[in-house]
């Protein structure tokens, strides 16, 4: 199978007759910057074929319109703060430390709706500084 060149691919790629003034981001960097598609990609955190399809209908980067997707913890956060309101003050003797009290909420959770996993809860304790602080105190002692 023949490699296309780079030259041969380059002229299938016209860019709009457009005056200066009405050029998008994408198109300052690719003409007057001298930038690839792949660099201009790394830049804006996309893909170099929707730079490709910005640059040919002279879209903005702004336009892009990331979509984040909401992770568990975010889906469950109001259950877990309401659930560690709820344990904290009246912690058994037994739990000295997040990963025991992660074992601990992740029924109570689970009971409530949660698909997450204990690991996924683990890691946002270990950020929470209520919790921190509760096991920071029963270090020391």
């Amino acid at each position: 199978m023949a490699k296309t060149s780079p030259a041969r691919s380059a002229a299938k790629f016209i860019l709009p007759d457009l005056p200066r003034e009405k050029w998008c981001d994408f198109r300052v960097g690719y003409s007057e910057h001298n930038k690839t598609l792949v660099q201009l990609a790394e830049e804006y955190m996309c893909d170099p074929r929707t730079v490709r399809s910005c640059l040919l209908r002279n879209k903005p980067s702004s336009s892009l319109g990331k979509k984040t997707v909401p992770t568990q913890i975010d889906l469950y956060r109001d259950e877990i703060q309401d659930a560690l309101e709820k344990a904290l003050p009246e912690l058994p003797d037994g739990i000295r430390s997040i990963y025991q009290l992660s074992c601990f909420l992740l029924p109570v959770l689970q009971e409530r709706g949660y698909k997450g996993s204990e690991r996924t809860l683990r890691n946002y304790l270990h950020l929470h500084p209520r919790v921190k602080a509760k096991f920071e105190k029963a270090s020391i002692k």
